[in-house]
């Protein structure tokens, strides 16, 4: 209870008038407060976190739960206007690169209703409230709530195909494994890799099971990316030998050709158009 009362005075304390927002707190539960002076707001549509979560029609305390685990920082819900709201530290939107439809990092010049620290759950009297209130951590991860809408985006397109005969969805993160056949590359049957390279700062992200699969989540610019194992490239990694790993690569790049050649040709006609 005593971090919920600092929390409760930290969050007062970046109000405009400190004095007014407790006021509106203990008369009608909620008050408006300015983003991006002591925090950055991400808005996460309720279907993208659902679909995330795996909590799709079932209660609004089983999505809170998930979140309460998955990010790790404070989150508010409005329950009427089906929008969850992970507070972030201020200047994430300088690096936030994560999208989906009505996701979004919010900051100057937007405004909040933030609930009071003791109201916990959806009601009618209050239907916006905490989701979590994150414990001791003030924000959530970016990096944590930017890898949950990238899940939330693959899930959602992945139902969305199915509902239109698609035949199948982009990848789908339950069949992702790093589990491999057992052999001297790969003993007792798992891969040891625990890190790949980000494309974007080129620094190690961890891969960890998240979500139903094996993913890569880069802290650093707040990316992350579904990892897929391949089991012959990570032998030739391993033991290289007689150019073997060469030809793979190769291999690899050749069968990269067509695609490069048609988004070159995609890319010539944008420029071409006036």
């Amino acid at each position: 209870m005593k971090t919920f009362r600092i929390f409760s005075a930290w969050l007062v304390g970046n109000h405009d008038a400190p004095d007014q927002a407790r006021e509106d707190w203990r008369k009608t539960g909620i008050t408006l407060m300015p983003i991006g002076r002591a925090f950055d707001v991400v808005r996460l549509p309720e279907p993208l976190v659902q679909a995330a979560l795996g909590t799709e029609g079932r209660s609004f305390a089983h999505s809170d739960f998930g979140l309460e685990e998955s990010l790790g920082g404070p989150v508010i819900h409005d329950g009427h206007g089906r929008n969850y709201y992970a507070i972030v530290p201020p200047g994430t939107v300088t690096e936030w690169r994560a999208s989906a439809p009505g996701a979004e990092c919010l900051s100057h010049g937007t405004y909040l209703g933030v609930p009071a620290t003791g109201i916990l759950e959806y009601d009618a009297t209050h239907p916006i409230y905490w989701a979590t209130l994150g414990g001791a951590s003030r924000f959530c991860d970016p990096a944590s709530v930017s890898l949950l809408v990238r899940v939330g985006s693959v899930r959602l397109a992945e139902a969305e195909g199915d509902r239109q005969g698609a035949g199948g969805a982009a990848f789908d993160l339950h069949q992702l494994t790093l589990e491999v056949e057992a052999s001297d590359a790969h003993p007792e049957g798992e891969c040891a890799r625990t890190h790949m390279l980000c494309r974007t700062c080129w620094k190690p992200a961890p891969i960890a099971i998240m979500y139903g699969g094996p993913m890569a989540n880069c802290r650093v610019c707040c990316f992350a990316w579904a990892v897929h194992h391949d089991p012959e490239l990570c032998w030739a990694r391993s033991y290289p030998s007689d150019g073997d790993e060469e030809d793979i690569l190769a291999g690899r790049v050749r069968a990269l050709v067509p695609r490069l050649i048609a988004a070159r040709a995609a890319l010539g006609e944008i420029a071409d158009t006036p």
